[in-house]
């Protein structure tokens, strides 16, 4: 993802765009796109701001803080399957997919087998 352009960028086309420069001219003379420009005069009627949006990220992954117990869990029942932990999560407010359980087992590095006692079969 790009950077924002800074202040001093955006307080320079603008200005440009209000002495009467047509759009296309400022934008390639700053070197900006010239929907950039549009957005941002958009954005002044709208709001009168033109500073830059807070760069938002990614949210936080919905079992952050139930990391913990569901370790406790899976080492108190080791035996449990996936759709046995979802449906404790569930139990705990939690709603999350098969998917996502696993995908967190793994990242987590749990050591979990549902049949660990059991050999494997020789081919």
């Amino acid at each position: 993802m790009g950077r924002a352009y800074s202040q001093d960028v955006r307080d320079r086309v603008l200005a440009e765009i209000d002495e009467g420069t047509p759009v296309y001219e400022a934008a390639e003379l700053y070197r900006v796109s010239v929907s950039f420009i549009y957005k941002l005069q958009a954005r002044r009627l709208a709001t009168g701001h033109t500073a830059p949006c807070a760069i938002r990220g990614r949210p936080p992954r919905k079992l952050a803080g139930h990391i913990e117990a569901l370790r406790g869990y899976v080492n108190d029942h080791n035996d449990a399957t996936l759709h046995e932990m979802q449906e404790w999560l569930r139990g705990r407010g939690v709603r999350v997919s098969i998917g996502a359980l696993w995908n967190t087992l793994a990242r987590e590095q749990f050591r979990y087998k549902k049949n660990g006692s059991r050999r494997r079969t020789g081919a």
